[in-house]
């Protein structure tokens, strides 16, 4: 079987990584030696396609594109038993848009049409990074997914079913 799915707000990013300059020298004295957040916000669209098995596990696997729209590197210190933090709109280095290869891994609770639980590992295959200096970025997430159907009771009363 086919089936969309659309991820409204998936966050990429990576934990502390090592401060650089803020081109402010008072900005940078508060934040040497603590750490920084990166966050990359994405839209992400799929076209699965499904197959299931007979035992009520299935697999799956579908392009998935993604739209860019926020990132920010957030930079956090404790200085004299204050957490201080500092966020910067990094939105110019990343690319608008990006693509990858999801596969999954799923079991429906029920029979037919129920509740089904599973995992998907998103690879992407597009370098995120804007600058053409530097390493090859590619986002990399691991999803748990619970799909709840709504209205299938319904639909199968009209049907007849």
């Amino acid at each position: 079987m086919i089936h969309t799915g659309v991820i409204v707000k998936s966050t990429m990013g990576a934990d502390n990584l090592p401060t650089y300059s803020l081109n402010n020298a008072n900005l940078d004295s508060v934040f040497s030696g603590g750490d920084v957040q990166r966050r990359l916000s994405y839209f992400y669209v799929q076209l699965l396609i499904k197959y299931r098995f007979k035992s009520n596990f299935y697999a799956e696997a579908s392009p998935q594109f993604g739209l860019f729209y926020k990132a920010f590197d957030e930079f956090s210190n404790n200085v004299d038993d204050n957490e201080l933090t500092y966020s910067k709109d990094v939105r110019k280095r990343y690319h608008t848009l990006v693509a990858g290869i999801t596969v999954g891994l799923g079991y429906r609770l029920f029979k037919g049409n129920g509740m089904n639980l599973g995992i998907r590992y998103y690879h992407g295959l597009v370098d995120v990074n804007a600058s053409s200096s530097g390493e090859n970025m590619v986002n990399r997430t691991l999803y748990f997914t619970i799909g709840i159907p709504i209205g299938v009771k319904k639909g199968q009363e009209k049907n007849g079913e």
